[in-house]
């Protein structure tokens, strides 16, 4: 009897962590899908007139600076309703103030995100 009861509390406990390790694992991939989710992408750069001539404004900012890397010029940049989001990986610190300073100046936006990574 207590082999039987002993059995049945192992296999109880074993299945409740089994379940509890389960359930973190996808809470974990959940978050990580929100995060993913809620990161801007050059797919998310709408069509209207006013957005694209941001976009495009901001662009040309970035790329006619001289001081700037290829690297950080070929960042992913998206404007939404005059919030421009920064995204990619530049060289320098200097590189990551510099663009969003640059960006900061165009006319129409209204807030900058600046998402950029430094390249280690």
């Amino acid at each position: 009897m207590n082999r039987t009861f002993l059995a049945a509390a192992l296999a109880t406990a074993f299945v409740s962590v089994s379940a509890v390790a389960s359930d973190h694992a996808s809470d974990s991939k959940a978050a990580k899908a929100a995060e993913h989710k809620t990161a801007v992408t050059a797919a998310d750069q709408p069509n209207n007139a006013r957005d694209v001539e941001v976009a495009a404004a901001a662009r040309s900012a970035v790329v006619d600076d001289a001081s700037l890397s290829t690297q950080a010029k070929n960042i992913t940049l998206v404007a939404v309703d005059g919030t421009v989001t920064l995204r990619g990986t530049v060289e320098t610190a200097d590189e990551k103030r510099r663009i969003e300073t640059i960006v900061t100046k165009v006319q129409g936006v209204t807030k900058v995100v600046n998402d950029l990574t430094v390249d280690p």
